[in-house]
This record gives C-alpha cells, sequence and structure tokens, in this order.
C-alpha cells in the first residue's frame, strides 16, 4: 500500500525530529534498515538450493522424472547465480612462486 503525499511528507518530518532529538536512536534505525535479511542474496540462493534439493528428493521418491529435473534446474540455478559473487571475492593473487 503507497503513502500518499500528505503521509510522506510527515513521515519525513518525523524522521527529521528523530534524528535531532535521539542521533543514536536514529542511527540505529537506519543501520538495521540497511541490513534486511530479505535483501541478502546468500539467503535468497541458499534457499533456493535447498527448495531444488527436496523438489528433487520427492522426484526421485515418486519416481517422476519431470519433478527430479525441475530440482536439479532450480538447484543449478541457484548456484549459476552464486558463482559470480565467489568469484568476484576470490583472492586475485595467482602468480605462482617459485
Amino acid at each position: 500500500m503507497a503513502l500518499s503525499e500528505s503521509e510522506r511528507e510527515e513521515l519525513a518530518r518525523l524522521e527529521m525530529r528523530l534524528s535531532s532529538d535521539d542521533p543514536r536512536l536514529a542511527q540505529s534505525f537506519s543501520a538495521a534498515r540497511e541490513q534486511e535479511p530479505s535483501q541478502d542474496p546468500l539467503v535468497f540462493e541458499l534457499t533456493m538450493i535447498a527448495v531444488g534439493a527436496f523438489i528433487l528428493m520427492v522426484g526421485v521418491a515418486a519416481t517422476a522424472v519431470i519433478l527430479a529435473l525441475s530440482g536439479i534446474i532450480v538447484t543449478v540455478m541457484a548456484i549459476a547465480r552464486m558463482v559470480p559473487r565467489w568469484l568476484k571475492s576470490a583472492p586475485r593473487d595467482l602468480s605462482r612462486r617459485t
């Protein structure tokens, strides 16, 4: 549900007043807003791996090939989303020392 313009203005005024009255409390609210777990891609990807593995196991148990393949596809896609981030965080010094 979207806020109206007057509600947004009132919210901005309250936020400004809070910042001036208690800066530490305002800072803790802004820090908590930045660290929402739902925004973490790792949580999403690990959840998708778990869901894919579950679908795969159900498909194998029910001997449903299409369901098993769906589980494999979901798992592989989640892992494929993780690979670029792993490559970015890998150490860059790949030179061999002799």
